[in-house]
């Protein structure tokens, strides 16, 4: 039910910076096993609903998707084609015909991706945070946009 969006492209100084910046932290953080743990319970501990998910996930599998997925984001905010259809699936998947992730449950999700991407990040400054803000946020706007 999507109006398809376009590709953001990085045409500012700044969009190009935002990128650069979550794409070297996210290929450092993505490296380490215990990020992908470490996010998922920083988020399930946000609400009972959340952990409700999860508590049937075969989460080695659910680590997997969620390392592609990211790669998705970072590659649809730098304006990658090839990123489009993938979300525009993750949109499909997660809205009220699918999993029913609701919208108002992704602000969670890029809060508990933050934190866990400056635990992990010695670097990480108010900068990286405005930075990966923008980044997900294109992309979580083309995956609400199916619901």
């Amino acid at each position: 039910m999507s109006t398809t969006l376009n590709t953001p492209n990085p045409t500012t100084d700044a969009d190009l910076q935002n990128y650069q910046i979550v794409n070297r932290q996210y290929g450092s953080c993505s490296l380490k096993p215990e990020f992908f743990d470490d996010f998922y319970a920083d988020f399930t501990s946000q609400s009972p609903e959340i952990r409700a998910f999860f508590a049937k996930t075969d989460m080695p599998a659910q680590k997997q998707a969620l390392r592609s997925g990211l790669a998705f984001l970072i590659m649809y905010a730098a304006g990658k084609q090839l990123a489009v259809s993938k979300l525009e699936h993750l949109g499909k998947t997660h809205s009220r015909g699918g999993y029913n992730i609701r919208p108002e449950l992704y602000p969670l999700w890029i809060g508990a991706l933050i934190r866990t991407v400056k635990k992990h990040t010695p670097d990480f400054d108010a900068t990286s945070e405005k930075a990966w803000k923008s980044v997900l946020q294109k992309g979580v706007d083309l995956i609400t946009s199916w619901y």
